[in-house]
């Protein structure tokens, strides 16, 4: 199974919509990626694909737009007032 890395210059990648994407940056994150084709017998670029694409969540993607465009880190708090997951279900006590 490969594993995230960072950027990992040797894999140009411009799927932004990829988990695996660097944000800012053209290159994947993974240590390796697998290549496949979807066709019998390829004859062009567009017959092959990255078969380690993985699809970020609207959810995911939308907060980590909000993290980079205010200069946030990944992991810290959304200012939501609550996380995903953190049982409390919103952000307000009534």
């Amino acid at each position: 199974m490969s594993k995230n890395i960072g950027k990992n210059r040797s894999i140009m990648c411009t799927v932004t919509s990829c988990r695996h994407h660097c944000d800012k940056e053209d290159f994947c994150s993974l240590d390796r990626v697998q290549i496949g084709t979807h066709e019998h017998d390829p004859a062009t670029e567009e017959c092959t694909d990255c078969q380690s694409f993985s699809n970020v969540n609207p959810y995911e993607q939308s907060m980590a737009e909000q993290e980079s465009e205010h200069g946030s880190q990944p992991g810290s708090s959304s200012g939501l007032g609550w996380e995903p997951g953190s049982g409390s279900g919103s952000g307000s006590s009534y």
